[in-house]
């Protein structure tokens, strides 16, 4: 092998490479407010400055209140936060808080494109693991709204930032009211204590703007109640909005479970039946669930490969009690099915008083076992050809709905509960325009 066979992994040179200590390539960003923002390079890396205007620049309480954001801001390590790294006076700009440089936008700007729903949550859970490690900090933002809320361009990741409303117990200076006007809260208007409370409300404000759906209006609703009626920390928060994701699912699952039976029997009965030729069939409403039976279990084609002889000589070598026609037998396997999901359910004891969060529980146990039966009883009788065993499943979706439904509505009566939903308060007005 020759030298020219080797290739050799390297750099491309380039005249711009700049790697001093200095802070170098100073660029201004345009802000509103008494602070200078400026992005800069040193070590060959791009940096965040951040400091004060000329006219607060040599105010002591503004370089009081620059100093406060740096404390704070340094205590907090999360891969969610911007990180600060240092406080520093720079030639031409003073004093500054030098914080990583966050690749991305705003938001405010992400939301203004097309993002999924799984996409926006997954942002709303790491907004929200930011702040419950800033509580943990027992600090509060004061601040959270959709511009303060950065997404990186690389891996879409969430970079809280813009701590310079933070506040902690500790602090005895620059405890009067602050934030933006749509996202603070109500009471923090006037009262001058920190209460991560308030950070709970402006979530609901900015999840309100990520328009997640219907099923978690209810959160957002809490999110702006009224402070002792608000969720109290972020851990309650992220439990609603997972009973939420968790209940569309198991409704999901039950429409999913229904469409694919249908389309399984119509797709078996469709390629290897079709319908009696000798007599009204047996198979109605009396020993099915559905009325679609009735034309969907069907009789073998004359012209199918096997004769008549054999077909014969199959049915007689198949075990049967005497009198038993298929249709009954059909049904009494359907029914046993039945029977063991409401015998599961009725096995568990559910307690008729419970809380939300132990209904839920037991909402998905029950759940899954009746999918664990609808999934493996069918597949057990072995007798029944593959276009009997679909209608089996098709009437145990059935029954599954039938047995969740009521379940599930619950669930969510008692998530709107907890969230100080109270369904008599959404009576629309009537002709003579009153409740």
């Amino acid at each position: 092998m020759s030298d020219n066979d080797i290739s050799v992994s390297g750099f491309i040179p380039s005249d711009g490479d700049n790697t001093t200590s200095h802070f170098t390539d100073i660029e201004t960003i345009p802000t509103k407010g008494f602070n200078l923002i400026a992005k800069a390079k040193r070590y060959g890396r791009w940096w965040i400055l951040k400091g004060l205007k000329e006219p607060q620049r040599t105010d002591s309480a503004y370089l009081t209140l620059l100093r406060k954001e740096f404390d704070i801001l340094i205590m907090m390590q999360h891969p969610c936060i911007a990180m600060a790294t240092g406080f520093e006076t720079i030639d031409g700009l003073g004093p500054c808080i030098v914080m990583e440089w966050v690749d991305g936008c705003t938001l405010k700007e992400w939301l203004t494109t097309q993002h999924t729903e799984k996409e926006r949550l997954r942002i709303a859970a790491q907004v929200m693991d930011a702040l419950e490690y800033i509580h943990g900090k027992q600090t509060a933002h004061r601040d959270l709204k959709p511009s303060n809320i950065m997404i990186t361009r690389n891996g879409q990741h969430v970079k809280l930032i813009d701590f310079g409303l933070s506040d902690t117990d500790d602090y005895a200076v620059y405890k009067q009211p602050a934030g933006t006007e749509g996202y603070i809260s109500p009471e923090q208007t006037s009262k001058r204590e920190a209460d991560i409370r308030n950070d709970i409300y402006s979530l609901g404000c900015v999840l309100e703007d990520m328009k997640l759906g219907f099923a978690f209006k209810g959160v957002v609703r809490k999110c702006k109640a009224e402070a002792d009626k608000r969720y109290q920390n972020i851990e309650e928060v992220r439990r609603a909005v997972s009973i939420r994701r968790h209940a569309r699912r198991n409704a999901a699952l039950t429409a999913t479970l229904i469409a694919m039976t249908a389309c399984l029997v119509w797709l078996y009965g469709k390629q290897t039946y079709a319908p009696r030729q000798d007599s009204t069939p047996t198979y109605n409403e009396n020993t099915a669930t559905t009325k679609q039976a009735d034309t969907i279990y069907l009789s073998p084609k004359p012209q199918q490969t096997e004769t008549t002889q054999q077909a014969e000589t199959k049915a007689a070598n198949t075990e049967q009690p005497s009198g038993t026609s298929r249709d009954e037998k059909l049904a009494a396997v359907i029914e046993e099915g039945k029977r063991r999901m409401s015998e599961a359910v009725a096995d568990y004891k559910m307690p008729k008083e419970m809380s939300r969060e132990n209904y839920d529980k037991a909402y998905t146990e029950i759940t899954n076992l009746l999918y664990h039966i609808w999934e493996s009883y069918p597949e057990e009788q072995k007798d029944l050809s593959v276009a009997e065993q679909a209608i089996v499943k098709q009437a145990l979706a059935t029954h599954y709905t039938d047995i969740v439904k009521p379940m599930y509505k619950k669930l969510n009566g008692l998530t709107d509960a907890e969230n100080g939903t109270d369904s008599d308060k959404q009576q629309t007005k009537d002709s003579s325009g009153k409740q």
